[in-house]
């Protein structure tokens, strides 16, 4: 296709007037050469890059992306604004909606049809798509076909099957993979995986940097202090942002906390019901709410042009990850800004992640025996229910015992089942202790990002994502030391917030097991004194229980006695402090509070 047609689909389609850098060379890259590897900033308007080819093509273009905010963004403008018949399948939608949306794909409806990538282990949908007249598939977020990248997914493996599959009875398939962070090894290593059939992969990379984003750091010392901050910069910074947080917990607390101050503010996780997670993005693009406070569950597809700026409430595991998230900021080429709080005990958060993420030859052997021992090959949540493991984890795990052939899944009375396979040979973990590498020293880019005081953040950034030599931004908070200002919450303020905290009550769910109660637990560190900050760092060194601090325990329990009415004390097993019983029965003492000191037992005694 000429140049000057490419223009005219752009005015008339897309109202855009002129491409931005990369993408006309990538649109032409798709319709020349059929099989292309972009690589483009944050920011940088990847999803035209499928977008108009799908209006060209005869066939279906399907776009395989783990962004539901992504899919729920792009359909809204698709349909609406810009007149493509596009869709979705997703697990937000129910059975019904996925049902409609496949037999209208059937009957051609569609230009555009936007998929999970968990749907193709599905054998009924791997089979349906198959069926699709495709002509165009798309990867959105290719890194994670990537052992090597910093966000590797099973599921993604099934994407190169499918697209083998569909090159066999699809004449010219065009096939285009885009991330926005990718090392050079990921690069090797996606291009690897999409060289088949004789064909070569044409690659384009541009330079990560983002010329409009003020990037700065601040070190804090503890959880209030982090609310105070957070508070402060709301107020202070114009237009409306989001609050990166690691955690559920710290998402609905910092809401709350923002709330309480008068600040027009949501939490967003993925423990929300999907209508509720909807109508949450919805206003907020609407500009409802000034600031979200959401995990990463919020996507990083959400299509909102002016945000402002990006705080990360807490550290983020991963600098690649970390450099997508505030890349959600300044989208419209206008100045933003990306803060990062940093507390150097939150590196033990996504320690814990990236522990807990990584199967083990016991956790393996685990799922197996549950497969194995049913007499009635059993589904994934027969599977989940027996192994006992977190429901991602066996996900993982089922995924790589297919894929190593241990496993297979057959459809049986309707369902998806799983079973053995009667291979001998010992499962190999080669790939899991790569990865396990990967996010190691992806944890250490970030802790230097966040230590660093003197080199140019938004350098260190793009060298980390594979541009070669950056030069200094000019702007960061390294580079221009008075254009960032942190502000200072008095010691006072900060002392009212830690009284806030230590009277809020944690929720522990029962996981919804039967006679188990939701309880309340007072005193899990939330605390936050020095003091007692200071008696749990040194309470194996002695036996012996600070007085001041047993009194301020036994004080802060009257008081959460008083306002909640709870009926006993339930001490969490420790794996370290044996005191432990000994404290909770002086308290018990004092109180005169029931005391069920022995009720919680650990089935395994956790490793970390």
């Amino acid at each position: 296709m000429e140049a000057l047609q490419l223009e005219d689909s752009l005015q008339n389609i897309f109202g855009f007037s002129s491409f931005r850098t990369g993408q006309k060379e990538a649109i032409q890259a798709i319709l020349d050469q059929g099989r292309v590897l972009t690589i483009l900033p944050t920011g940088h308007g990847k999803s035209l890059l499928y977008q108009l080819p799908a209006t060209l093509f005869d066939g279906m273009t399907i776009v395989i992306s783990p962004l539901l905010a992504l899919m729920r963004d792009q359909l809204d403008h698709l349909n609406r604004r810009f007149g493509i018949p596009s869709a979705s399948i997703n697990s937000d939608q129910t059975p019904e909606e996925n049902a409609q949306v496949r037999y209208n794909a059937l009957h051609g409806k569609f230009r555009l049809l936007f998929v999970a990538p968990e749907q193709l282990d599905n054998i009924e949908n791997y089979g349906f798509l198959l069926r699709l007249p495709t002509s165009f598939v798309v990867i959105d977020e290719a890194h994670c076909i990537s052992t090597w990248g910093h966000d590797f997914r099973p599921s993604y493996r099934q994407i190169i099957k499918y697209i083998h599959a569909l090159d066999q009875k699809t004449s010219n398939l065009r096939v285009l993979a885009i991330t926005a962070t990718a090392d050079s090894r990921a690069e090797e290593d996606i291009k690897k995986q999409l060289v088949f059939d004789n064909r070569d992969v044409t690659v384009i990379r541009k330079s990560m940097d983002r010329p409009n984003l003020s990037l700065s750091a601040v070190k804090v010392p503890n959880l209030a202090y982090k609310l105070e901050i957070c508070l402060d910069l709301v107020k202070e910074l114009e237009g409306q942002g989001i609050i990166y947080c690691a955690t559920r917990e710290n998402c609905e607390l910092c809401a709350e906390f923002l709330k309480k101050a008068g600040i027009n503010a949501e939490s967003y996780h993925a423990g929300y019901q999907p209508e509720h997670k909807r109508d949450l993005q919805q206003k907020f693009i609407n500009d409802t709410y000034k600031v979200l406070c959401a995990t990463n569950a919020l996507g990083m597809g959400i299509d909102k042009q002016n945000l402002r700026y990006i705080i990360h409430f807490d550290f983020p595991g991963s600098i690649t990850a970390y450099y997508q998230e505030i890349g959600r900021a300044g989208r419209d080429g206008l100045p933003a800004k990306g803060i990062l709080l940093y507390d150097p005990r939150d590196r033990k958060i996504q320690e814990h992640f990236i522990h807990s993420s990584q199967p083990t030859t016991k956790n393996f052997q685990r799922v197996l025996d549950a497969i194995r021992n049913e007499s009635i090959p059993p589904n994934l949540t027969r599977i989940k229910s027996l192994a006992g493991l977190h429901p991602t984890l066996i996900t993982v795990i089922v995924a790589e015992l297919i894929e190593q052939g241990f496993v297979c899944k057959v459809m049986q009375s309707g369902k998806q089942v799983y079973k053995m396979t009667g291979k001998p040979d010992k499962i190999h973990l080669e790939r899991y202790t790569r990865q396990f590498e990967v996010k190691s020293q992806e944890l250490e880019k970030m802790v230097h990002y966040a230590e660093q005081t003197t080199n140019c953040r938004m350098a260190l950034l793009r060298n980390a994502l594979g541009d070669q030599s950056p030069a200094d931004c000019s702007r960061c908070s390294n580079c221009c030391p008075e254009s960032f200002q942190p502000p200072a919450p008095s010691q006072e303020r900060s002392l009212k917030t830690e009284e806030w905290l230590s009277q809020k009550p944690f929720v522990i769910k029962g996981n919804k097991r039967v006679g188990l109660q939701d309880g309340i637990a007072v005193l899990d560190g939330s605390m936050r004194s020095r003091s007692f900050i200071k008696f749990m760092r040194d309470r194996m060194k002695s036996e012996a229980f600070d007085p001041y601090v047993f009194k301020m325990i036994v004080n802060q329990i009257n008081k959460l006695h008083q306002i909640y009415a709870f009926s006993a004390l339930i001490p969490i097993p420790s794996r370290t402090w044996s005191a432990r019983h000994s404290l909770l029965h002086d308290i018990h003492e004092e109180t005169g509070i029931q005391l069920f000191s022995d009720l919680l037992t650990w089935k395994e005694t956790p490793q970390y």
